[in-house]
C-alpha cells in the first residue's frame, strides 16, 4: 500500500510482498490464486472463497466466507471439507 499513498519506503524496514496498485487500477484483472500471511503464532491462506489457518499450536481453521462470512462456524475437522484442507494446506506450505 505504500506505493499507492506515496510513502517512501523507509531504509530501515523490509516490506514483503508485491504491491496491489496494479489491482487497485484495474479490479477486475486476473490476480493471484490465493494471498498468504504468516506471524507468530500461525500462518494463513485466503482464497476467494476459503480461509485456512494452522496455528503454531498445531490447531487448523478453515472457513467458506460464501456461507459464513463472519467465521463463525470452522469446517476444518469436518469430512466433507478434507479435500478443501489438504489443497489448501498444500498451498500454505509451498510459501
Amino acid at each position: 500500500m505504500t506505493p499507492a499513498c506515496r510513502i517512501p519506503q523507509p531504509d530501515s524496514h523490509r516490506l514483503d510482498g508485491q504491491s496491489v496498485v496494479p489491482l487497485l487500477k484495474a479490479p477486475h484483472q486476473p490476480w493471484k490464486e490465493a494471498i498468504f500471511s504468516e506471524w507468530a503464532t500461525g500462518k494463513a491462506v485466503k482464497t476467494d472463497r476459503y480461509l485456512y489457518t494452522e496455528w503454531s499450536s498445531g490447531r487448523n481453521m478453515l472457513f467458506d466466507h460464501s456461507k459464513d462470512p463472519f467465521e463463525n462456524v470452522n469446517i476444518a475437522g469436518t469430512p466433507e471439507n478434507a479435500k478443501v484442507v489438504k489443497r489448501l494446506r498444500a498451498l500454505l506450505r509451498q510459501t
